[in-house]
């Protein structure tokens, strides 16, 4: 501004601040503000919160909230949007506890947050996996006035789904329907999607059904849904009835329909069909670099990673691919660093893991971990520690995963010292440490006969209240048996059943046939019960019917087979929207 000898009004200043916080750039609006302040123009709350949407999209978290201090320590004060745009920012970074503690400043500060806010943290409660705290929110909003809309309920209804809880989610459904809250299409689809997840194939076609008797048609995403619940049960050629019902006359697949498929060609290592089907959904536009990496990914997994290389940099496919545009990113390098790792092809990984430099790649913590699990692995533990320290001076910041894999790796060589030294660092730094991590520990002083400092990180375990699980019993289970102290390892399955812990068969194996030498299986016969892995019953509704009221929906020349199959009912709302 007094740069530039510019005079400009305070509307126009917030404009170019907007400008620069749009196109990533909010060092530049930093700069214009400390401008105002020297030049006696006095920045509004729309100033301060254009500045805090601009840190919260490049991920500065840390200085959104210190810019929301300065406006309650100096002014302007706050309003309800400075509060809901970084409680959205924190919830779509999976930050829902820290968006909940601005919930409760708001109301310290006379503010009261909108709905939008709570549907905020609702979704990204229910995207973590915190269903119950969701609900206790849901719950509060009616005490504080704030009524909930479809937005609220689709969060909760795709929660509860998500975590087989179909019962409380046609619970809610039904709620929002009596309070005339009319569900959309996403609200049918994540319903529709898990019923069938669960096996309720009749439920599900039902919910179809009513989908659209009230006026909707299931869209790409719910046919896509549905093919990824087929597909994860491995009846692929069920998805790929559906996927002709879509190219032929439904709504029209996109590179995630391709990718869901290419992936369960893959899981039942039909990897030649999944390359005709990328070749096919690529002749009609449908494909991108997220069904190539999918189709990569198949091939690490069964360890071809000589033809996944070449479908990478050789084939005709992948030249084809690069002239459309499908750049490989992040995910191609991740995909195929660990198909390399797990071939103990550590080398040709390292050499991935550079090469990304020269396609303006930045590896993500993600390509660290993936690298150092590798390294880990082939025991190369000094090359793993300074792959982490490139890490941190790359801008990463380490996690749980990163830790743990290196505790595992320095375990695995003898390292026990270092390893318990870096337990304790990440306890004094208030790092996440989990039973995989206590585990990882645990396992290593079990296999090399050192059972006291095992047990004693079994107690740091319980001081912490961290539960252990099968894993770690397994270790101890082996730890005792190899060392032939069964009666130890009876208390451990005493621990074990006390816990209410279903152990599978690969972790008390070894402990049953140890006990089974050394006679004493008799004292263990009352606790064979628990021991056995709980066996999960499949629904017998049939998946048929969905794929046929599918079929019919966007094909009414299958309706005749239809209606026979389901007894000549037509009162089921079949063909409301065909195709013209």
């Amino acid at each position: 501004m007094k740069r530039f000898r510019i005079s400009m009004d305070l509307v126009s200043i917030n404009i170019v601040i907007n400008c620069y916080s749009e196109i990533h750039q909010t060092d530049r609006a930093v700069e214009i503000l400390n401008e105002m302040k020297v030049s006696h123009i006095t920045p509004t709350v729309v100033t301060y919160n254009t500045l805090i949407k601009g840190f919260c999209r490049e991920g500065r978290t840390g200085e959104a909230f210190g810019t929301l201090d300065e406006m309650h320590d100096r002014g302007p004060s706050p309003n309800d949007r400075t509060y809901s745009t970084i409680i959205d920012f924190l919830c779509r970074s999976s930050q829902s506890e820290e968006a909940l503690g601005l919930i409760h400043k708001m109301y310290r500060v006379g503010l009261k947050p909108t709905s939008e806010s709570y549907n905020s943290i609702l979704a990204g409660l229910c995207k973590e996996g915190r269903i119950i705290v969701a609900i206790r929110l849901y719950a509060k909003m009616f005490k504080t006035g704030n009524n909930a809309n479809v937005l609220t309920y689709t969060a909760l209804i795709d929660g509860l789904c998500k975590a087989k809880k179909s019962k409380e989610a046609q619970g809610f459904f039904s709620e929002m329907m009596e309070k005339r809250i009319s569900p959309n299409v996403v609200t049918y689809t994540v319903l529709i999607v898990g019923l069938s997840a669960i096996g309720n194939w009749k439920a599900a076609t039902e919910m179809h059904n009513l989908m659209c008797r009230n006026g909707l048609k299931p869209n790409t995403v719910t046919f896509t849904g549905i093919m990824g619940v087929f597909c994860r049960e491995g009846k692929v050629e069920e998805a790929l009835k559906l996927l002709d019902v879509m190219i032929n006359c439904g709504p029209k697949p996109n590179d995630y329909t391709c990718s869901i498929l290419i992936g369960g060609l893959c899981k039942t290592k039909r990897l030649e069909d999944a390359v005709k089907l990328f070749k096919q959904m690529e002749l009609r536009g449908y494909a991108s670099i997220v069904p190539l990496n999918t189709l990569l990914g198949g091939f690490c997994e069964l360890g071809r990673m000589e033809e996944a290389t070449k479908l990478f940099k050789e084939t005709k496919l992948f030249k084809e691919t690069m002239a459309k545009g499908y750049k490989p990113d992040v995910v191609t390098f991740n995909t195929l660093m660990d198909g390399f790792c797990k071939t103990g092809e550590i080398e040709a990984a390292k050499n991935l893991f550079r090469d990304m430099e020269g396609w303006d790649l930045v590896p993500s913590l993600v390509s660290f971990n993936t690298l150092l699990h590798g390294l880990c692995e082939k025991g190369d533990i000094e090359c793993a520690l300074d792959l982490v320290e490139d890490a941190v001076k790359n801008g990463q910041i380490p996690d749980v995963i990163t830790y743990t894999t290196l505790l595992d790796g320095l375990c695995k060589v003898g390292r026990f010292q270092i390893a318990e030294n870096l337990l304790n660092w990440m306890n004094e730094n208030r790092l996440e440490v989990d039973v995989v991590t206590y585990s990882s520990i645990l396992n290593g002083y079990c296999k090399t006969g050192q059972l006291e400092r095992a047990q004693k990180i079994l107690g740091h375990m319980s001081k912490r209240g961290v539960h252990p699980n099968d894993i770690t019993y397994k270790a101890l289970l082996e730890g005792f048996c190899m060392k032939g102290d069964i009666q130890e390892a009876i208390k451990v399955v005493h621990e074990l059943v006390a816990a209410r812990i279903a152990a599978s068969s690969h972790t008390v194996s070894p402990f049953l046939d140890n006990n089974s030498t050394f006679d004493q299986l008799g004292e263990m016969s009352e606790l064979l019960p628990f021991l056995c892995e709980k066996q999960k019953k499949e629904d017998d509704h049939s998946y048929n019917d969905l794929v046929d009221v599918l079929s019919v929906e966007f094909n009414p020349k299958q309706e005749g087979k239809a209606k026979r199959k389901a007894g000549g009912n037509s009162g089921n709302g079949f063909g409301v929207f065909k195709p013209n």
